[in-house]
């Protein structure tokens, strides 16, 4: 599973969608924006599981819930299925992100 943002930091890529939204990004879009390609295309197999899964659960809501809990609930119940080493590596992408090297 590899990140599509480049340099971008995690927290560079959250301000951006902030700006562009006008709200703090959700779990779900933060993860599109930085696991996905420009095209739209999914970095990995894994993370095109993990975003239909994802998109599955959004459209279990109503169409005019906006709730960001929920959004973020919805994240975290597709990775509550993830293996242990799957999970590893999200975690390890992750703080590549957020921290560097």
């Amino acid at each position: 599973m590899n990140q599509t943002t480049g340099r971008t930091s995690f927290s560079q890529v959250q301000q951006t969608l902030e700006k562009e939204k006008g709200h703090p990004p959700t779990r779900v879009e933060l993860f599109h924006a930085c696991f996905t390609h420009a095209n739209g295309s999914p970095s990995s197999n894994i993370v095109k599981e993990r975003l239909a899964a994802m998109k599955e659960l959004e459209n279990q809501l109503p169409e005019d819930y906006n709730d960001q809990v929920s959004q973020n609930d919805i994240f975290a119940q597709t990775w509550d299925q993830i293996n242990p080493v799957e999970y590893i590596c999200l975690v390890m992408e992750l703080a590549h992100l957020i921290y560097g090297e």
